[in-house]
């Protein structure tokens, strides 16, 4: 499939979408979910393909958006849950809007476009980030940050040095910065900051380096994290905000009480903040290796009355482990047609390939 899909994303799907197959063949869908990470903000120069590749320019989003209004009947989340409770139908070729990790750029970018629309989404937000007096950023992005603007400078702990031990200085930077994301998730979000700190001095890197990121415009949307005050104004514009835990780890790495408490802790949070229920959860990651039994037990146990995967099949049928189509900067309209309609599900099993989750979030 490495070969066919590029034939498939740029041929075959915008042939089959200009003849009209694939959107007829959506009707029999009950429910679609359709989930994003942010938009690039205006203004916002791409520092990596990697680290910006779930990020939708804003063009994009409203394209999708249009198409989404268009030809499917876009849900409140109010509904959905009223649906998942068994309380009220869905109408044909139903879709929800989601949006995980609770960017400032879902705020000042993406609303804007929502409400030009008269659409809703289901934020999802981290709530560690909520009352800090400084503008928070995603940890796991902050690692990638530092050891992408690091230079390799052997003699002051540079990059391949710092990390031969792990990789016999072979690694691709993604790889080197997955392994310390799965490695770090086991620990408390302030032993991270403590080893962010450790490895920024061994980089060489400033101890304000972090400021160019928020001292401009667009790269504080881009990295910064939605505070109590900010999501306050999505509740109020109409959006609905569900739990991302508190601190984004890789929950299934953690014991089962720290990831238990990532959970109920990150509930409360929001519900002190919002003075409203918070009752739907997006797992940070959102893949099966991320996601196990164990942390859908505890979402359930936490309160949840539903989450999300960041896989389009999940792998139990639950309403605490539901598949979400990913967009990324480079998804078109006809590729979202072809996933929505099933067309792209059967093409795989016509070749054998057992479908993929998404990408890693966030990265």
């Amino acid at each position: 499939m490495r070969v066919v899909s590029p034939f498939l994303k740029r041929v075959v799907y915008p042939s089959l979408s200009r003849a009209g197959v694939l959107q007829r063949q959506s009707s029999d869908r009950k429910l679609s979910v359709i989930t994003y990470h942010g938009v690039a903000p205006a203004g916002y120069q791409r520092l990596d393909s990697e680290l910006d590749g779930s990020l939708v320019s804003v063009p994009a989003f409203r394209r999708q958006v249009q198409f989404f209004n268009a030809n499917y009947n876009v849900i409140h989340p109010a509904q959905f849950l009223a649906w998942r409770d068994g309380h009220e139908s869905l109408p044909p070729n139903a879709l929800l809007l989601t949006c995980d990790d609770g960017l400032l750029n879902v705020l000042t970018d993406m609303l804007p476009v929502l409400q030009e629309e008269g659409l809703s989404c289901l934020f999802f937000a981290t709530a560690d980030s909520l009352d800090h007096p400084d503008r928070q950023m995603l940890w796991y992005e902050q690692l990638y940050l530092m050891m992408l603007l690091s230079p390799d400078r052997p003699e002051a702990g540079g990059l391949n040095s710092l990390f031969a031990s792990r990789h016999d200085g072979n690694g691709s930077r993604r790889s080197l910065w997955w392994d310390l994301v799965l490695s770090w998730s086991r620990f408390p979000s302030d032993r991270r900051a403590e080893f962010l700190e450790s490895i920024r001095d061994r980089l060489g890197l400033l101890d304000n380096w972090k400021q160019d990121f928020f001292y401009d415009p667009s790269r504080e949307r881009r990295f910064g994290l939605l505070n109590r005050s900010d999501l306050s104004k999505l509740a109020e514009a109409g959006m609905e905000i569900g739990s991302h835990t508190l601190s984004h780890p890789v929950l299934s790495q953690m014991t089962a009480d720290a990831a238990a408490h990532e959970l109920t802790e990150s509930r409360r949070r929001l519900e002190s903040a919002l003075r409203k229920p918070v009752w739907s959860l997006a797992y940070p990651f959102g893949d099966p290796k991320s996601v196990t039994a164990r942390e859908i037990a505890s979402a359930q146990t936490a309160g949840y009355r539903c989450a999300f995967m960041s896989c389009e099949t999940s792998p139990l049928d639950s309403p605490l482990a539901m598949g979400r189509l990913h967009m990324t900067s480079d998804t078109t309209v006809a590729e979202i047609q072809a996933h929505l309609s099933g067309f792209y599900a059967a093409v795989r099993r016509l070749a054998r390939v057992e479908p993929t989750t998404a990408m890693v979030e966030g990265i």
